[in-house]
C-alpha cells in the first residue's frame, strides 16, 4: 500500500468543498428567509412579524439605555423596539 494515495486525497478535498458549498447555501437561505421576514415586518409594522435579528439582552451593569428596563432572561429588539424572552436562553 502506498502512503501517498492521490485519489483518496482528491476525494477528501472534494468532500470538503461539497461541505463548504452546502454550508454556504444554508447561510444564503437563512439570510433570504430573514430578509423576507423583515420585509413582511416593514409592511405590517406588527412586532409579531419582526425577525428580531438585532438587539441586546440583559446585562448588569447595562451598556445601552434600553438594557436598563430589562430583567434577567429578557431581550430588547432594535428593529421593533419590543422586549421579549431572550432567544439565546430558550431551550
Amino acid at each position: 500500500m502506498f502512503d501517498d494515495d492521490w485519489s483518496a486525497d482528491m476525494e477528501a478535498i472534494e468532500a470538503e468543498r461539497l461541505d463548504a458549498d452546502l454550508l454556504q447555501a444554508e447561510m444564503e437561505r437563512a439570510a433570504a428567509d430573514y430578509q423576507a421576514q423583515l420585509e413582511i415586518y416593514k409592511r405590517t409594522g406588527d412586532p409579531n412579524d419582526c425577525p428580531h435579528g438585532s438587539g441586546v439582552g440583559y446585562v448588569d451593569p447595562p451598556v445601552y439605555e434600553e438594557q436598563k428596563q430589562l430583567k434577567p432572561g429578557e431581550f430588547f429588539c432594535w428593529t421593533c423596539r419590543t422586549v421579549m424572552p431572550d432567544p439565546l436562553l430558550a431551550d
